[in-house]
């Protein structure tokens, strides 16, 4: 008899507009409210090139590499093992972006009524290992305030998102970037998603 699969799963999302930060929790029905952004002002942070780098349409490879440096930078500062990156994480993390751009919705429930687990357990992550976790991060902003850096220093301020970047489960990360807002008045700027997992 096969045994259960048992999943943890942890959500955290940023709008981030003009110094302000929202966050939700799962199981939140109410429309979070916006809270004062007072992320830590980031180390220096030399091994990551591309860091400030403006999201445009042709640099999104770079700017997914810089965060996911961004974020192992910050691990490594705790003595945290480095995540690595993970194709079937990135991808669902990747399509997870383009629908929120494409579709105008900024959530972790697709309009589907797609769920994280739902979405990764379809890539086959986590399969045969008998227990997995997950965390998901999701972050937009416009224009010069879309960066990989900015991305990351509102994670490390808001306490859920710090939660996934600095958990020692995790030994997994996907990145997902798409050029654009998820809210039809939005101008131009990147839609972030971060899936993290662990295994066993």
């Amino acid at each position: 008899m096969a045994r259960p699969l048992r999943v943890a799963v942890l959500l955290a999302l940023v709008v981030a507009s003009g110094g302000m930060l929202t966050t939700a929790t799962p199981g939140d029905a109410r429309r979070p409210g916006p809270v004062p952004s007072h992320a830590p002002k980031a180390k220096s942070v030399r091994g990551c090139p591309d860091k400030s780098l403006v999201p445009t349409p042709a640099n999104l490879g770079r700017v997914r590499t810089a965060t996911q440096c961004l974020i192992n930078e910050r691990r490594r500062s705790k003595r945290l093992r480095p995540l690595r990156n993970d194709v079937a994480l990135r991808d669902a993390a990747q399509n997870f972006s383009n629908l929120m751009v494409r579709d105008h919705f900024f959530d972790h429930i697709g309009p589907d009524g797609s769920t994280l687990s739902g979405r990764i357990e379809k890539t086959g992550y986590g399969r045969g290992s008998g227990t997995w976790s997950l965390g998901e991060n999701i972050n937009y902003d416009l224009g010069p305030n879309a960066t990989p850096l900015l991305t990351v220093r509102r994670w490390m301020g808001s306490p859920q998102h710090r939660i996934h970047i600095l958990e020692r489960r995790y030994r997994d990360v996907g990145i997902g970037v798409t050029f654009g807002s998820p809210l039809p008045e939005g101008g131009p700027g990147a839609t972030y998603s971060a899936v993290f997992g662990g295994r066993g």
